[in-house]
């Protein structure tokens, strides 16, 4: 089989393409909630300060992936470590959309 013919036939299976990069990996962080404090706020914070979020308890808190918001989900609590239970996974579009920001 020449290159061009090996090629073309994996150009026509995108699962071994996909394949390819399934083990690369990407930096996936729980937020939620984010705060702008000055310099001088932040230098006064010690051990029990309490940062106040922009976001109530009860609401969804966002998965990012590689910075981009994935998904978003609960804060729950399994086998006595901190989980998120993803609720919903945002639209392709909304996902490239997000590239743009």
């Amino acid at each position: 089989m020449s290159e061009t013919e090996a090629i073309k036939d994996e150009a026509e299976t995108p699962a071994a393409n996909i394949e390819r990069i399934l083990d690369v990996e990407v930096s996936v962080v729980v937020r939620f909630g984010r705060v702008e404090m000055t310099l001088g706020e932040v230098a006064q914070l010690t051990p029990g300060s309490v940062v106040a979020m922009d976001r109530s308890a009860d609401q969804p808190v966002e998965l990012l992936v590689n910075d981009r918001v994935f998904a978003t989900g609960e804060v729950v609590v399994a086998d006595g470590n901190y989980a998120l239970r993803i609720v919903e996974i945002l639209s392709p579009a909304d996902r490239i959309r997000s590239l743009g920001s």
